[in-house]
């Protein structure tokens, strides 16, 4: 049969990959020898090892890079990196071991932001990224991040929340803190709808617990507030305590029995307030310094030595105040007793 021009060729409509030929001219020889021309089928061009440029391609089925490598099911219209069988839209596969996603060179202008987009502007939108460190087969959990509307999508709310441990990664049982969008208001849980703090313009609100201090010597400053006319020099509130001790007479007694000796005291900052009574019901006195101890020592400094007044009892027998027997307390530097004094009005303490 005469050869026909490529015009007057009939299509093709089903190729035959092995069987179908493509004439070609052959250049390997140097210079090209006569008759050099030469066929080639479908699968020799596909078994090529030198890469093609293309400059655009449309494929509208599916597509297979090394078998896993990259795979487009376009029946469902998923794409998979490293799995054959992509499950979600977007199916990234890395290894047990050692695999990693990365993304580089994320900086702070939005074109190289990476985004998670929610194309339906629904009420109460969001969009989210959890992170299971097992599979989703595996019951135990697993946390994550969510971005949501809030109510009827006024703000933009941001959640950092952990997985209620069940297979399904979409329920989610305790979030560990949000974040608000227009009153900048941030809140931790305890548990799915149960606030344990807030913070925001107007304070910090802590819903069910304590603020615990874990360092020595700090507390609550109150330096933001007004001083006053004298030589400030702290205004830190470093310390709370308030509890029981057992008050006994370490002078002023010999060998005294008790029939009831019990104090409670309440310390702030570097002020200790106390209560106590002590009822002696055998010994006997042999001075008029009764010296009593206290649940804390006293500052080492003689200039903030402190006295005050008092009442104090012998069994039945009360000691009032009156110009020859006038109670007074004396609490001396660097000390954790208590003197109290019987006095008078001509003794100078």
């Amino acid at each position: 049969m005469a050869d026909l021009k490529i015009s007057e060729l009939t299509n093709l409509t089903a190729a035959d990959p092995a069987n179908d030929m493509i004439p070609i001219v052959d250049v390997s020889a140097t210079p090209p020898a006569s008759g050099s021309t030469k066929r080639i089928s479908i699968n020799n061009i596909l078994a090529c090892s030198p890469t093609a440029t293309l400059a655009s391609a449309t494929i509208t089925g599916d597509l297979t890079v090394d078998t896993s490598t990259l795979k487009v099911d376009s029946a469902n219209n998923r794409v998979g990196v490293n799995t054959a069988t992509p499950s979600y839209p977007l199916h990234v596969l890395t290894n047990a071991v050692s695999g990693r996603f990365n993304l580089s060179n994320i900086d702070r202008t939005t074109a190289n932001w990476a985004r998670i987009t929610n194309p339906q502007y629904a009420m109460d939108a969001s969009a989210g990224l959890i992170l299971r460190p097992f599979p989703d087969s595996d019951l135990r959990q697993g946390a994550g991040i969510i971005a949501s509307g809030g109510t009827n999508n006024g703000d933009t709310n941001v959640a950092l929340f952990v997985s209620s441990g069940v297979a399904s990664s979409t329920s989610f049982a305790a979030y560990a803190t949000t974040i608000a969008g227009s009153d900048v208001s941030h809140n931790w849980y305890q548990s799915a709808g149960s606030t344990s703090m807030t913070l925001n313009s107007t304070g910090l609100n802590i819903a069910n617990g304590n603020v615990i201090l874990g360092t020595s010597g700090k507390g609550i400053d109150f330096s933001a507030t007004a001083s006053g006319s004298g030589t400030m020099t702290s205004e830190l509130l470093s310390d709370y305590e308030e509890g029981t001790f057992t008050p006994t007479i370490t002078n002023g007694f010999t060998t005294p029995g008790y029939s009831l000796n019990a104090g409670r005291y309440t310390k702030v900052g570097r002020i200790c307030y106390f209560a106590f009574r002590v009822a002696v019901n055998t010994g006997t006195r042999n001075a008029n310094i009764l010296e009593i101890n206290l649940p804390f020592t006293s500052i080492n400094d003689s200039s903030q030595s402190n006295t005050g007044g008092a009442w104090f009892s012998y069994v039945n027998a009360v000691v009032g105040s009156t110009t020859t027997n006038l109670p007074a307390l004396y609490n001396g530097a660097n000390t954790n007793s208590l003197q109290i004094i019987k006095t008078d009005l001509l003794i100078n303490i």
